[in-house]
């Protein structure tokens, strides 16, 4: 699909699906931040670009237990080191 007409001018694009993508963007935004307050409250330790990345594989379809076996076997075989700095991702 091109973004131009017969004549060669700009398709605008209709308002309602940037207002449907603005809508979707701001709930993803508000799910993310409900997800690391919950993540806060229970002290998982989890950055919030970790909390992004579970929420990411979970919603493709990866099995919220098992994700949560990976993450506690890794931190058992890799725990953090005393010096305090935990990993940015």
């Amino acid at each position: 699909m091109s973004n131009r007409d017969k004549k060669g001018k700009a398709k605008e694009e209709p308002q309602l699906e940037k207002s449907d993508r603005e809508k979707s963007r701001q709930a993803h935004v508000e799910t993310l931040e409900i997800l690391s307050e919950i993540s806060a409250f229970l002290e998982t330790g989890l950055t919030d670009s970790q909390i992004a990345y579970c929420a990411s594989l979970i919603g493709r379809g990866v099995n919220p237990e098992a994700l949560a076996e990976v993450i506690r076997t890794l931190r058992t075989q890799y725990p953090e080191r005393e010096t305090g700095s935990k990993d940015s991702n």
